[in-house]
């Protein structure tokens, strides 16, 4: 790679490193937040399907942890966080997650997340669920947290914005069908592994981005 493209990739993360620290300023969960699980942990997901960090088998192979929910059909399969990805997600220039999962049931599951805001003040859900098919295969799934790709399940916030702007649970579910509130999710039987959770922008967001390092560069070098 020549040194001038290095010089513009440089410019480029560095440009949007400074627009992720501004956003973190105003919320719990910041743009580009993992959790991998590989310090053993849950990493503070709950819920009543067990949540368990499974020491090894995650999509990297051996020793790549993660987290398995399991149901034997008494319960939902999902799980929620109301500690590190709750708080002011639209500051924080949050519009989709992405994860790592594989379905270990044996039948295939329908994800969506589910969002509450503080107060309960309205929920919403994905718009349109994500099929995770049977065999155990680590797919990469993306959730869209847009209006577009959010539903109101709940409440009276005017669009999906004001919600994720005082969410109080970030909430994954299997919830087939059309989307619907809280006690939607059915009882299920299955094994869901779930890994790599990444709070990410719109892809838009990251080529503006970059349009603008790049000319701010080009204006420099003609004034060299």
């Amino acid at each position: 790679m020549k040194l001038a493209s290095i010089k513009n990739y440089m410019i480029v993360g560095a440009f949007a490193s400074t627009v992720m620290l501004n956003a973190d300023a105003n919320a719990t969960v910041s743009l580009g937040s993992v959790d991998d699980f590989q310090d053993g942990t849950t990493q503070s997901w709950a819920g009543g399907s067990a949540p368990t960090n499974i020491a090894t088998g995650g999509p990297a192979g051996a020793g790549d942890r993660y987290l398995e929910l399991s149901s034997t059909g008494t319960k939902p399969i999902g799980t929620k966080n109301e500690d590190q990805w709750i708080g002011d997600l639209t500051a924080a220039g949050i519009t989709s997650v992405e994860a790592d999962v594989a379905n270990f049931g044996p039948d295939p599951l329908e994800l969506r997340v589910f969002l509450v805001e503080s107060g309960f003040a309205s929920r919403y859900t994905s718009t349109t669920s994500v099929t995770v098919p049977t065999g155990g295969n680590w797919i990469h799934v993306v959730f869209d947290l847009t209006p577009s790709g959010m539903t109101l399940v709940g409440g009276t916030s005017p669009d999906v914005a004001t919600a994720l702007s005082n969410l109080q649970t970030f909430l994954f579910r299997h919830q087939p069908g059309a989307p619907a509130g809280i006690g939607a999710a059915p009882n299920t039987v299955g094994v869901l592994g779930i890994d790599n959770i990444t709070a990410t922008p719109e892809p838009a967001t990251f080529g503006l981005l970059a349009i603008g390092a790049v000319a701010a560069l080009r204006r420099r070098s003609s004034r060299s």
